[in-house]
């Protein structure tokens, strides 16, 4: 009579598509169907006394086990994804249903999970979470590129509109010097009035474009958000590389440490941008530029490095002061701003940026951030 009753429940559970494992009160496995022989590849005669978790070695994913067992035991099932391992040694994601069998007493007998194999699924998702991912940092590092085009252009034009004002100056001071005898007193003052005159329209045309470049940066808030620093140093140089057609070789390490982080992640764009396109720039030669990314003790750390004409001692006492140039890159285009920029980015992390650099030999930037809540710090840049 047993064997009548049992072999219709065997035909049944063989037909379905998750895996069906019936454990006694001491989770030793009474019953394994086909589809738990496909997942995990031992067969019913291999799985049948066995204990579950000898068996399959349980890794638990979002829930700690603890847990799990708490739920089951106050409400008699649980429910979530966890890990197991196959005959062959694989692991595989599996969504798992756990519940107790009870008589008709209630008293426990045993258990049953219904087991369904999400790992196909998992990576796909994962592929395709990835892959948006990396088209949303594309849309961040382009748009940081376009405005530092931007500023580029407002700077050339500044530059420019300066000319007329530079030429004024320069012709009054030189009239003034050359006939200063032959003037009044009333024409000597008209003709340094002039001079100051341009002063000021100079300061106030600079102020413009100070305000034009940062305006919609001013006082602006903070904003942390969690991101992958990894992917988004990956994009950072593989889009560099594209946009500037470079003879420069630009490589990525990463000890494997950093990968989800909380930062702004718009200014940590705005750093490596301005980082990795200053090494382009100072190092005529081409040559090798390489970002690295690390942790050390409990701070990220975000090096730049090239082989480049190098700054000179004197020049990196002053290299992020706001529009320095130093005298040795007057044939290279630039504003000044780029590294101002950069170190304003950085302390609002309340971290630092540090210059390492030999004349003719390269330039080493390295900036440490800290892991700490500065979600409401105001930020100037």
């Amino acid at each position: 009579m047993d064997d009548q009753t049992h072999i219709p429940i065997t035909l049944f559970l063989n037909q379905l598509s998750d895996a069906i494992i019936i454990c006694d009160k001491l989770l030793r496995i009474t019953r394994w169907n086909e589809t738990a022989t496909l997942i995990y590849g031992w067969t019913a005669v291999e799985a049948l006394g066995q204990h579950i978790d000898d068996l399959l070695g349980t890794r638990w994913n979002k829930t700690p086990q603890a847990h799990a067992i708490a739920e089951l035991v106050k409400t008699g099932s649980w429910h979530g994804e966890l890990q197991q391992r196959t005959k062959d040694g694989r692991l595989r994601q599996i969504w798992s249903a756990v519940s107790w069998l009870k008589n008709t007493e209630g008293e426990i007998i045993g258990g049953m999970t219904i087991n369904r194999d999400i790992t196909e699924e998992m990576a796909s998702r994962k592929a395709l979470d990835a892959q948006k991912e990396h088209q949303r940092l594309e849309g961040i590092l382009k748009n940081e590129q376009e405005w530092n085009k931007t500023v580029q252009h407002m700077m050339k034009v500044l530059f420019h509109d300066m000319r007329v004002p530079l030429a004024v100056i320069n012709t009054s001071s030189g009239l003034l010097n050359r006939h200063y005898d032959k003037y009044t007193p009333q024409q000597r003052l008209e003709k340094l009035e002039t001079v100051y005159a341009q002063v000021r329209h100079m300061n106030q045309m600079m102020d413009d474009a100070s305000f034009s470049i940062r305006g919609s940066l001013t006082h602006r808030v903070f904003h942390a958000r969690r991101f992958n620093l990894t992917q988004l140093c990956e994009v950072c140089v593989k889009e560099i590389q594209d946009a500037l057609a470079t003879c420069h070789t630009l490589t990525f390490e990463t000890d494997g440490l950093v990968q989800h982080v909380e930062l702004d992640e718009t200014l940590i764009s705005r750093i490596l941008v301005n980082l990795l396109s200053n090494a382009i720039k100072y190092s005529p030669n081409c040559g090798n530029i390489n970002l690295i990314l690390r942790q050390q003790d409990n701070q990220i750390i975000i090096q730049v490095s090239d082989s480049g004409m190098g700054i000179s001692p004197e020049d990196q006492t002053h290299i992020f002061e706001s529009s320095f140039r130093s005298g040795q890159v007057n044939n290279i285009s630039g504003t000044g701003l780029g590294l101002s920029i950069v170190r304003e980015c950085v302390e609002v992390h309340r971290g630092t940026i540090l210059v390492e650099s030999e004349l003719g030999k390269g330039t080493t930037f390295t900036v440490c951030l800290p892991f700490v809540d500065v979600s409401q710090a105001e930020v100037r840049v």
